[in-house]
């Protein structure tokens, strides 16, 4: 993973590609670092995926799950806050014990 030097920054701000607030937090500054994809090499980028478990009973499938996903490979992460969410959402299934259930992801 390679991160942006501070005029590689100044350059995205001047050519309106980031917008810079004044009390960036340490997230913000997470998200100007370009990640690489340790499978292929390619960027990892902001997009969206589906994410299935098989409960043994049945099966959840959650749809337009927040994730970074390889541009290249298409592999795929899943933030730590948006994990405990899907966690929630898979427990919750599993009390209904249905054999299949398919849902979006909601954001927050």
């Amino acid at each position: 993973m390679s991160s942006l030097d501070i005029s590689q920054i100044r350059k995205l701000i001047q050519q309106r590609r980031i917008l810079w607030k004044r009390h960036a937090t340490e997230k913000t500054m997470n998200a100007l670092k370009i990640e690489t994809c340790p499978d292929c090499g390619g960027q990892k980028r902001p997009g969206a995926t589906t994410f299935t478990v098989d409960l043994g009973f049945g099966v959840v499938v959650i749809r337009n799950v927040p994730a970074l996903v390889c541009s290249q490979c298409g592999a795929d992460w899943i933030a730590d806050d948006i994990a405990e969410r899907l966690e929630s959402m898979v427990n919750d299934a599993r009390k209904r014990r249905q054999q299949v259930e398919v849902t979006a992801f909601q954001p927050a």
